[in-house]
């Protein structure tokens, strides 16, 4: 028995004797669909495969993989979402699992400070002495501003934000940055 994949209407069995070296043999046809996955050009995460085939009446499985601090919603050809996987119904049709991203819900900043001087943030949130943090929604930019005490200098971040430039976090995970002042 040999059999052959088909993208068709129908499975079907035929005589194929040059396939068995003359001799008479059934021959098959199995209808197959194409299951495509699409994140619709996000750049917040994956999806894989992109396209499979598939035999008729069987599922098929996409895996999303979400950048950090994003979620994965994955919808369409009748299935179900578990975690970061899909699977689709028993499929029937060529067709399209299509993958969403979205910022988590909020994440902590948290602020650190060694010496002098104090932080705070744009939107407000942050106003601190030694430690504090705050919840901001998934992809707020968050500009902080560090003051030095009378006596002390701004010396630099470390942690999410380096240097000592402008410190903005865009909050697609939570994050923890230090401001250090030196006695002047």
């Amino acid at each position: 028995t040999a059999a052959l994949w088909i993208s068709g209407p129908t499975s079907f069995t035929w005589s194929c004797l040059s396939l068995n070296g003359g001799a008479e043999a059934n021959c098959s046809a199995t209808r197959g669909y194409t299951v495509t996955a699409t994140d619709n050009g996000s750049t917040n995460g994956d999806v894989s495969p992109a396209s499979q085939g598939v035999a008729a009446g069987t599922t098929a499985t996409v895996t999303a993989t979400p950048a950090n601090g994003y979620a994965a919603v994955l919808s369409g050809c009748g299935g179900t979402q578990s975690g970061n996987n899909f699977v689709t119904g028993p499929v029937t049709a060529n067709c399209t699992v299509t993958a969403s991203f979205t910022a988590s819900a909020s994440n902590t900043l948290t602020v650190n400070r060694s010496g002098g001087g104090s932080v705070v943030s744009l939107p407000a949130g942050i106003n601190c002495g030694q430690i504090c943090s705050s919840s901001f929604s998934g992809g707020t930019a968050v500009s902080l501003t560090a003051t030095p005490a009378s006596g002390w200098t701004f010396a630099g971040w470390t942690g999410a934000c380096t240097g000592t430039g402008a410190c903005t976090v865009t909050m697609n995970a939570p994050a923890t940055i230090t401001a250090s002042f030196a006695v002047d």
